[in-house]
């Protein structure tokens, strides 16, 4: 009887070992599966910033913006898209836009004085 107890303790003690070792294994494999090389960091960091900055979303953006009047961010896209992209075709169609935009603020800013003057002739 003290034979069966002893074999049995050790077989159990050998059982949870190879559990260790194997669950041991298994995370460090796990851990190894999840590194990437410095260069192939830096160029998915890359490819994302172009997904994210690219010419054809700035002008995309761009468009939306005027779409929506809003002239601001309009002015501030199309920067972005000037010194990230000086010479892309999508720039060349922004400026378009952005020609647009300064024309009509030039026409604003004299319809808003013409209105002024009259206020001040009025009163």
């Amino acid at each position: 009887m003290f034979n069966f107890y002893v074999r049995k303790r050790l077989y159990n003690g050998c059982f949870i070992m190879r559990k260790i070792i194997t669950l041991s294994i298994f995370l460090l494999l796990l851990l190894l599966s999840g590194c990437v090389s410095k260069n192939k960091y830096e160029e998915i960091l890359a490819e994302n910033e172009e997904l994210n900055n690219g010419a054809p979303r700035l002008f995309a953006q761009i468009e939306l913006a005027y779409e929506s009047t809003n002239y601001m961010e309009v002015k501030n896209i199309f920067t972005n898209l000037e010194n990230r992209h000086p010479a892309s075709g999508e720039l060349k169609n922004a400026k378009v836009i952005y020609e647009k935009i300064i024309k009509f603020e030039k026409v604003e800013i004299e319809r808003l004085r013409i209105l002024a003057e009259k206020e001040e002739k009025s009163v």
